[in-house]
Parts: structure tokens; sequence; C-alpha cells
């Protein structure tokens, strides 16, 4: 392979890379946003007491 070629592989590698690491925040960023995590979280009422 001539140093040319090496060079493109390496854009191209370095091109797919970061289309996954923005396809993964993409997709993490749209989870975050999802009607089942916009739900507020019930708390449980604090009934125990304490034994000294």
């Amino acid at each position: 392979m001539s140093d040319m070629t090496l060079l493109y592989w390496g854009v191209f590698c370095f091109a797919l890379t970061l289309l996954g690491l923005a396809l993964t925040i993409f997709e993490f960023r749209k989870m975050s946003r999802s009607p089942a995590s916009q739900k507020p979280m019930r708390s449980l009422p604090l009934t125990a007491s304490r034994s000294d």
C-alpha cells in the first residue's frame, strides 16, 4: 500500500469512529427524553422509627 492509500484508510476509519460516537450520543439523548424518564419518581413514606 502506498502512503496515500494508508492516509485515506485512516481518514475513513476516523470518520466512521466520529459517526459512531455521534450516533451513540444521539441515542442516549433520545433515551433520556423518552416519556418513561419524564415521570416523577414516587417517594415512599418514611415510616421506620428509631429504637434507641
